[in-house]
C-alpha cells in the first residue's frame, strides 16, 4: 500500500496483518475497509462498507499509531511500485543533471537520525517528532515547555523559513512525543485545572510566533471561559492545520559553488506533426560571470547551458540539450553586456518540467532551476495566435547567429529574457497566426489590435500614447488597430512599441487577431514589467 503524500511503502498482506495484530480489528472487516479505500473514488473513500462504521475498517484515521497512512491508499504492483518510487524522488531532485539524488541523501539521513534521536518502538520507528524531522529536516528553534504533575512535558518546533513560518506543537503521551494541539499537554481537565494553567502554556511561547501571543490573549480576555466545546474546536482547528503542513516534505539543495542568476522566458509555437515547439530561451548578464586573463584588452569566459525536459506526471526523461558559449570581453563590455541563448525542442502538447542547467568556467559559478512549463496545443483548424515572445532584436534576411531565424521564416528574433522592459527602450514582440481564411484568390485579410491593461489608477488614453506600430516593417500606425492582408495560411507578424509614455509597473499587453474573411477572432497575451532605466 502507498500513502498519497508520503513514500512510506507496504505489502498490503503486511498492512492487514499490522491490522489485525497491533488493532485487534477483525481480518474480514480490515480487508474490506481496504478494498473500500483503494477502490473509490476521492470523494468517497471515507465512508466505511456496509454493516461497517469508519473507526472500524479505518483505524489509521483515528489512531496516531497510523497516521501516516491515514491518507487516500493506493494499491500497487511491485512495478507500479518501482516507476512511483523513482518518479517520486526524481521530482524532488534539486538537480536532475547529476547522478546523485540530493533530496533522497537528505532523506535517509534525516530517517537515520530520527531512529537514532526520537526512536519509537512501532513502526515507523520514530516518535512524531522525528515524522516532522524527516519531512522538514532540522527545525530553527526547538522551545522545551514547562511541566509539572498536571502539565505532561511538551515541547514546540519552530521553522521560520518555511511557508512564512511553521510551528508544531509536541505532547509526551505515555513513552513517546506526539504532534497534538497544546491543550492536551494539561493532565486534567480544563475546568478542574483552570484557564491560567493553560495560558501559560502559550504565554512562555509568545516570543516564538504570533499564533501563541493570540491565543494567550484570547483565554486572558476570556474567549475560552464560556465555552468547553469553542476551545476544543479551536484547538483542533490548529491541530490539524499542523497536519496538513505535516504532511509536505521539504529539501535543501546547498551548492558548494558560487550560485549563478539568470532570467528566463519560454514560448510555444505550432510545428510540424501536431507537435508543438518550445522555444526556451535565457539572458546571462556578463557581470555574473568570472572573466579570465587573456592577452590585450579581452578576458574570456566559457559558459555550460543544458536543459532536461521530464514528463509531468512520470517525471521520464524526454530530452537533453547542451550548450558551450566561449565569450571573450572587454572591461566595459563586462559591466553592461549580457550573453542570450535560446534552446528549441519539439514536444506533444502537455505540461512538462523543464530542467535549466548554468555553469561558468568548469562550475566556478553554477546554478540549476526547475520549471513548469505549458506547451500549448495547435494542432485544430481554428484561428489561433501563437503565444508572445519578447525580443532584443528582430531583422528579416540576415544570415547572422542563424540559431535564432524562426523555422519556416527569413524571420531572425534575438529573445529578449529580461525581468523588466526598460520604458525608454523599444519593446519588440513576435507571435505567430495560425489558420487564417483564403479567399478565392488565395489572400487572406486579418486585423490586428493591441492594448495594454493596467490598474485602474493609471491614465486614460493608452493606444494614443503609443508612438510607432511598425508590422513587418512595412506598415506604422497610431491606432489601436491595424488591417493586413497576404497569402498564406499563417503569418509572422513582429511588432516594435514605443512604451516611454506608458506608466510603470506590471502591465499586460493582449495581441487580438479577427479574421475579416470569417469574422473570427482571438487573442493572446503577455505580462510586462516597465522600469525606468537605472542611472
Amino acid at each position: 500500500m502507498q500513502a498519497e503524500k508520503s513514500v512510506i511503502t507496504m505489502a498490503e498482506n503486511e498492512l492487514i496483518k499490522k491490522l489485525v495484530i497491533d488493532f485487534n480489528y477483525p481480518r474480514e472487516q480490515a480487508i474490506a475497509g481496504i478494498n473500500r479505500l483503494v477502490l473509490s473514488s476521492r470523494d468517497s473513500y471515507l465512508t466505511a462498507p456496509e454493516n461497517y462504521n469508519n473507526s472500524e475498517v479505518f483505524p489509521w484515521k483515528y489512531n496516531r499509531e497510523f497516521s501516516l497512512t491515514r491518507r487516500f491508499l493506493v494499491r500497487h504492483s511491485n512495478l507500479d511500485k518501482k516507476d512511483f518510487l523513482r518518479s517520486f524522488w526524481k521530482k524532488r531532485d534539486p538537480n536532475p543533471f547529476d547522478d546523485t539524488n540530493e533530496a533522497l541523501i537528505q532523506y535517509f539521513k534525516r530517517i537515520h537520525y530520527a531512529k537514532a534521536m526520537y526512536p519509537k518502538p512501532q513502526f515507523p520507528g520514530f516518535d512524531d517528532r522525528g515524522l516532522i524531522y524527516v519531512r522538514f529536516g532540522r527545525p530553527d528553534y526547538i522551545f522545551y515547555g514547562s511541566s509539572d504533575v498536571n502539565i505532561r512535558e511538551n515541547e514546540s518546533w519552530i521553522y521560520y523559513h518555511l511557508e512564512g513560518g511553521l510551528h508544531f506543537d509536541f505532547v509526551l503521551i505515555g513513552t513517546s512525543y506526539e504532534l497534538r494541539p497544546l491543550g492536551d499537554a494539561s493532565i486534567m481537565t480544563q475546568a478542574i485545572m483552570g484557564e491560567k494553567k493553560l495560558s501559560d502554556l502559550y504565554r512562555e511561547r509568545s516570543h516564538l510566533d504570533p499564533y501563541y501571543t493570540n491565543i494567550q490573549f484570547k483565554f486572558e480576555t476570556g474567549r475560552y471561559i464560556s465555552s468547553t466545546i469553542e476551545s476544543s474546536f479551536e484547538y483542533r482547528r490548529d491541530y490539524e492545520k499542523m497536519l496538513e503542513y505535516s504532511q509536505k516534505q521539504y529539501f535543501a539543495f546547498n551548492s558548494s559553488t558560487a550560485p549563478l542568476f539568470v532570467n528566463t522566458r519560454y514560448a510555444t509555437f505550432k510545428d510540424s506533426d501536431q507537435k508543438s515547439r518550445l522555444d526556451f530561451y535565457y539572458i546571462l548578464p556578463y557581470s555574473q560571470m568570472n572573466f579570465l586573463d587573456t592577452l590585450g584588452a579581452f578576458k574570456w569566459s566559457k559558459n555550460f547551458a543544458a536543459i532536461k525536459i521530464f514528463d509531468y506526471k512520470s517525471y521520464r526523461e524526454i530530452v537533453t540539450l547542451e550548450r558551450e558559449n566561449l565569450i571573450f570581453a572587454d572591461s566595459m563590455q563586462q559591466k553592461t553586456y549580457g550573453l542570450v541563448d535560446e534552446f528549441r525542442y519539439s514536444l506533444n502538447p502537455g505540461k512538462y518540467i523543464l530542467a535549466f542547467q548554468i555553469s561558468n568556467n568548469d562550475k566556478q559559478k553554477f546554478n540549476v532551476f526547475q520549471y513548469e512549463v505549458f506547451v500549448r496545443d495547435y494542432a485544430a483548424d481554428t484561428l489561433t495566435i501563437s503565444d508572445i515572445q519578447l525580443a532584443a532584436f528582430i531583422s528579416e534576411n540576415d544570415s547572422t547567429q542563424i540559431q535564432f531565424i524562426k523555422p519556416h521564416s527569413a524571420i531572425k528574433v534575438i529573445p529578449n529574457a529580461a525581468a523588466h522592459i526598460t520604458r525608454s527602450l523599444p519593446l519588440s514582440i513576435y507571435f505567430e497566426i495560425y489558420n487564417l481564411t483564403l479567399d478565392n484568390d488565395g489572400r487572406n485579410s486579418y486585423e490586428i489590435s493591441y492594448r495594454f491593461k493596467q490598474p485602474e489608477n493609471s491614465s486614460s488614453g493608452l493606444f494614443a500614447k503609443i508612438k510607432k506600430l511598425f508590422i513587418n516593417e512595412k506598415r506604422s500606425s497610431v491606432a489601436s488597430t491595424t488591417m493586413l492582408s497576404g497569402n498564406s495560411t499563417t503569418e509572422r507578424p513582429y511588432i516594435s512599441l514605443d512604451v516611454s509614455e506608458l506608466n510603470g509597473g506590471l502591465i499586460d499587453l493582449e495581441i487580438r487577431v479577427k479574421d475579416l474573411i470569417t469574422n473570427i477572432e482571438t487573442y493572446s497575451n503577455v505580462e510586462l514589467n516597465l522600469v525606468d532605466k537605472k542611472k
